[in-house]
């Protein structure tokens, strides 16, 4: 390893595709983000652009910018180009965040899994990362920034002081001081670490303290736990009782933990704990995506990350290339590079407190399968032995947050599944215009459900609150709030009765008593009566009947009428 003591850099800002928001062509392919509502034609205003309304005539590039309807972007620069003119989409360009550390420009490893496009949409923010470790070292110059719940299992304190400072670069890793102009950067550096150390200071562990950090870990909130540690892969040791229960407890109560494959460069299996079904195993790459020798492979393998190879300088840059981060060795803070799928792991680590900022409802499941899809085949298209299903990439697993493909990610997308760039919520219950069911009630409680301000009581979920839903018992039906006939229910009149048992169905205005029947056929117009009772038969009903009667029959043929 080499330690870094001076070295001058000069930052150069790129300018690059700018990552806030994306879509999909027909094809199922990301595009790059553009304009909403525009399209650009080559040439000055014209005939040729069917009467668009023009947004600017750009005269030296001797383009025009047309304004489309929304979501028409797609249809109408097809159509001019099918007639022979040159068109694009207006694709947004922007400067992308390049952190200004010392000695950013060595870490070769985040531009490798899309670290400058994916921080454009997140750098772990308010998410936690337990790092189950060495512990961590203090008073150091760039630092992390946000360290929480520190536990030492081992000494049974809660000062895990790093002694062997493999977990002080594993969380840098994750979630090193950025952007404070000194040192290195951090993948998810607006994460926070918990360091719990379960390592003793020769980086020896038991399954037992392990498995109480990862229990500690999950008790005390943390969304991730990195686990760069495990047993030598040739073993084909594949569960330990305690360790096994203590993985179970983080999977069912949604963390997802990440852990090294191991070093032993053994190629027919991956290390315990990460062949745990449960766990994400990363194994390690190079400068070049090449698995490392040292990188185990094999079962249980699932995705790779830059872990380096100190053996070689293939970038020219004066340094081994390995992994560098701030770090506490033989008593001496520096800046060390370090290679291993204890490296690797960290990387993944960080880019699952980069998913859980978007959406911290996603569970460990969902996230392995956004990793697994958007990751970089390096060998065989899809899944093979010696790099799983690729390496990482951040900014194709975060856009995948982003379901309808409007350019706004997870939980901060008010309409997740319909497409609703604006994000316009017209009555402030965090339920944008384009799915809520009702814009105008601000005091509604249950979003979405229209009528009685704090009374929206929506019994049968149909989107109508159950005081002026006049069938708050058919969840079934399909005009909301009218009662009846389940997918007969359509009420022409409008007057809340279903044509089914309305008897006057396409007049509202006709029915004096208001009880549902029509006046041309109710026996009782002027008086509710609903149910239409004439026992008599005579075609009065017998709530305004004054001779209810019935007959008696006589020996003679005849009858008696008697009324009642």
């Amino acid at each position: 390893m080499k330690k870094i003591l001076t070295v001058c850099i000069i930052l150069i800002i790129t300018i690059g595709l700018s990552l806030a928001s994306y879509t999909r062509a027909a094809n199922n392919k990301a595009v790059p983000p553009f304009k909403s509502g525009e399209v650009v034609v080559a040439g000055a205003p014209g005939a040729h652009l069917d009467g668009l309304e023009i947004i600017k005539y750009l005269p030296n590039a001797n383009i025009t910018v047309v304004k489309v309807a929304k979501g028409r972007e797609f249809g109408t620069f097809r159509r001019f180009i099918h007639r022979g003119h040159k068109a694009s989409l207006n694709y947004i360009i922007h400067a992308t965040y390049v952190p200004n550390d010392q000695y950013y420009s060595y870490q070769w490893n985040f531009s490798l899994v899309q670290s400058e496009e994916a921080w454009d949409l997140s750098s772990g923010d308010g998410v936690t990362v337990a790092v189950l470790d060495t512990g961590i070292a203090s008073s150091a110059n760039d630092g992390i920034n946000c360290i929480v719940s520190p536990r030492d299992v081992v000494n049974n304190d809660d000062f895990p002081n790093d002694g062997d400072g493999h977990g002080t670069h594993v969380s840098g890793i994750i979630a090193q001081s950025t952007g404070n102009g000194i040192g290195v950067a951090g993948l998810s550096f607006n994460a926070c670490i918990m360091p719990v150390k379960v390592l003793d200071d020769t980086g020896v562990g038991s399954t037992a303290d392990i498995a109480e950090g990862i229990h500690y870990a999950v008790d005390k909130g943390a969304k991730v736990i990195n686990m760069s540690l495990g047993t030598n892969a040739k073993y084909g040791y594949r569960h330990e009782l305690f360790m096994d229960a203590a993985l179970n407890y983080a999977h069912q109560n949604n963390v997802t933990v990440v852990c090294a494959s191991g070093n032993d460069g053994y190629s027919q299996n991956v290390s315990y704990p990460a062949i745990y079904p449960t766990t994400i195993a990363v194994g390690a790459t190079d400068i070049n995506n090449n698995v490392t020798k040292y990188s185990n492979t094999g079962e249980g393998l699932d995705i790779v990350a830059p872990g380096g190879d100190l053996n070689k300088d293939l970038n020219g840059d004066g340094y081994a290339d390995g992994i560098v981060q701030e770090t506490f060795i033989n008593f001496t803070w520096g800046y060390y590079f370090l290679q291993g799928t204890s490296m690797a792991s960290p990387h993944v680590a960080a880019v699952v407190a980069m998913l859980y900022e978007l959406d911290p409802n996603l569970t460990p499941d969902i996230i392995y399968q956004i990793l697994t899809t958007t990751s970089l085949d390096l060998y065989a298209t899809g899944y093979d032995n010696t790099s799983g299903y690729g390496l990482v990439q951040a900014y194709d697993a975060l856009r995948e947050t982003d379901v309808d493909g409007d350019g706004v990610f997870g939980e901060d997308d008010n309409c997740p599944n319909i497409y609703n760039p604006n994000q316009i919520d017209s009555d402030g219950d965090s339920l944008g215009n384009a799915c809520d069911g009702c814009l105008t009630d601000t005091l509604k409680t249950s979003p979405g459900i229209c009528g009685c301000g704090i009374s929206d009581i929506d019994s049968d979920s149909d989107g109508t609150a159950d005081c002026i839903d006049q069938c708050d018992n058919d969840p079934d039906k399909i005009v909301v709030g009218i009662c009846g006939c389940g997918v007969a229910d359509i009420d022409t009149d409008g007057d809340g009765t279903a044509d089914c048992n309305d008897q006057c169905p396409n007049d509202l205005s006709n029915d004096a008593d208001s009880d549902g029947v029509c006046d041309d056929i109710d026996n009782c117009p002027n008086t509710f009566n609903p149910n239409q009772k004439d026992s008599d038969k005579n075609g009065i009903g017998d709530i305004c009947d004054s001779c209810n009667f019935y007959l008696i029959p006589t020996k003679l043929g005849g009858a008696i009428v008697i009324c009642l």
